[in-house]
C-alpha cells in the first residue's frame, strides 16, 4: 500500500491510494456488500444536516447511488459557513472499472468493485480469485475541495486521459 500527498493546487488537498494486493494462497474477493476502500466523514456531510452526495453521472442520494458504477463521487456539506467536499476517484486501469459504489446517508461511502450480482441479480456473479502469487492493483485519488471543483478535468488529469 502506498499512499501519495499533494499540497497543489493550494485549494485543494489530495491523495493517491495504490493498493497492490498478492495472493499467498487462493484468495477470494467475494461479490457482497463489503467495501474494498471507504470513507467516512463528519457528521456535517450527514444527508439529514444538508449534505449533498453525487456522481460522475450527475445521479444524487446515496440510497440512489448504492450499487451503481461511476469514475467517482463526491460529497459536499456547509462547513463553517464554506462549501467543501471530499471526493474519490477510481482510476480507469483498476479492475472493472467504473467501480460499483456503497453508500449510506450519514456520510460512508467505499468503492467495492466486486459487488455485482449483490446488486442486480440479473448481472454476472462479481468474485474474484486470486491465485498464489496472482496480484491485483487497485487506484484511487481522494480530493477535499471547495466548492465549484472540476470534477471531469481532476478525474482526466488523475486517469491521465
Amino acid at each position: 500500500l502506498t499512499l501519495t500527498f499533494y499540497a497543489e493546487p493550494v485549494q485543494n488537498r489530495m491523495f493517491d491510494i495504490d493498493m497492490r494486493l498478492k495472493a499467498i494462497k487462493l484468495s477470494t474477493f467475494e461479490d457482497a456488500r463489503d467495501g474494498v476502500i471507504g470513507i467516512r466523514l463528519a457528521t456535517a456531510f450527514d444527508e439529514s444536516k444538508g449534505g449533498k452526495f453525487i456522481n460522475a453521472e450527475g445521479v444524487q442520494g446515496a440510497a440512489k447511488i448504492e450499487g451503481l458504477h461511476s469514475r467517482w463521487v463526491d460529497w459536499q456539506t456547509n462547513l463553517d459557513g464554506e462549501m467543501v467536499g471530499v471526493a474519490m476517484m477510481d482510476h480507469p486501469s483498476n479492475y472493472r472499472a467504473p467501480t460499483t459504489w456503497i453508500a449510506r446517508s450519514y456520510c460512508l461511502f467505499f468503492a467495492n468493485p466486486f459487488a455485482q450480482r449483490y446488486y442486480d441479480k440479473s448481472r454476472a456473479d462479481g468474485s474474484l480469485s486470486l491465485q498464489p502469487g496472482d496480484e491485483l492493483r487497485l487506484r484511487y485519488r481522494v480530493l477535499i475541495h471547495p466548492s465549484g471543483a472540476d470534477f471531469e478535468v481532476a478525474f482526466k488529469e488523475y486517469s491521465g486521459q
